[in-house]
Order: C-alpha cells, then sequence, then structure tokens
C-alpha cells in the first residue's frame, strides 16, 4: 500500500516502523501496517512523501485504491506548539505575541504561525514551551511594558482556567 506523508511529519517516518490502518467503513477495525520504504524525496506539487506499507490482507478486506486512513505510531515527531487564537496581535510587523519575561516586563516576539484550528493555532518559531504568554493583549501593548499575573480562578465544574496576565 502506498501512502502519501504530509511534509511536517515525514522527517519522523523510517522503514521499519510500524502502522495501523483503519477504514471508516470498517469501524472498530484496525489493521496493523509496517512501512517498508519510503521515496526519499518530497513531491513538488503535494509537498508530500510517498511510503510504501506493508499490510497483511489474507482475506483480501482492502481493496486496491480504498480511502484508508494511517496513523504511523512510531514516527518520531517533535511535539508541535499551540496557542489560544486569543493571544495573537496582527501588526505591521506580522504576527506577534506579548511574552512576560523573569522581570515581568513584556517583550513582543514575531512568530511563524502554522495550522490554524480555529480556537487554536500552530507556532512554529518565535516562542518555546517554557514562555509565559499574555492572554487577551490589548491592541495598544508594547515591549518593555510591566505586568502582573493574575492568579488562576476556579470555572464551573472545578476546571481551573489559565493564569492571566494583565497590565499593571
Amino acid at each position: 500500500m502506498y501512502v502519501r506523508v504530509p511534509q511536517g511529519v515525514a522527517q519522523g517516518v523510517a522503514p521499519g516502523q510500524l502502522a495501523e490502518l483503519t477504514i471508516p467503513e470498517m469501524p472498530g477495525r484496525v489493521f496493523p501496517a509496517k512501512v517498508v520504504r519510503t521515496s526519499g524525496a518530497m513531491s513538488a506539487d503535494s509537498r508530500t512523501l510517498l511510503v510504501e506499507l506493508e499490510v497483511d490482507n489474507p482475506r483480501g478486506e482492502i481493496l486496491a485504491g480504498t480511502y484508508v486512513q494511517v496513523r504511523l505510531t512510531e514516527a518520531k515527531l517533535d511535539p508541535t506548539l499551540t496557542l489560544p487564537a486569543n493571544t495573537l496581535l496582527f501588526r505591521s510587523e506580522g504576527p506577534q505575541v506579548g511574552v512576560v519575561g523573569a522581570d515581568n516586563k513584556v517583550e513582543l516576539r514575531g512568530v511563524t504561525l502554522g495550522r490554524d484550528f480555529g480556537p487554536a493555532v500552530e507556532v512554529l518559531v518565535g516562542i518555546g514551551p517554557t514562555d509565559r504568554v499574555i492572554l487577551n493583549p490589548a491592541d495598544s501593548l508594547v515591549g518593555g511594558t510591566t505586568v502582573r499575573v493574575a492568579e488562576s480562578t476556579q470555572e464551573p465544574g472545578g476546571k481551573e482556567s489559565p493564569k492571566a496576565l494583565t497590565a499593571k
């Protein structure tokens, strides 16, 4: 079986890794597979890597051309960083986020965005997982502003909301 793996995942795919196939018309069925080889090159038109999988199909349940979903269970992927969409500032310099430094001063950082998931956005470059990002920043926020971290609050149902940062 041949599948096209998106560029963002392709670096984590190697021969010998295990995968799982599911077919929407066969709910609950999982077909084990193994990565046999890759083309070793990204397709210029689709930015995907052609990967060959070996699948045991003795009863012929998987027909040629069938739409399947593939989960590369052993792909070595760097976790992606996502932020709530309400942390972004859109300025003439491009998208930015406000990050609070150790001295409680705001630093505006340019970010490179990836996929937009609606309420959350993937951030490819510009911040790290330990950075403290300001939620709902004012459009007038500038670098060097002193902020304080508000205490976390309990939402209905006992769920703790993230810490909000407010300007002093």
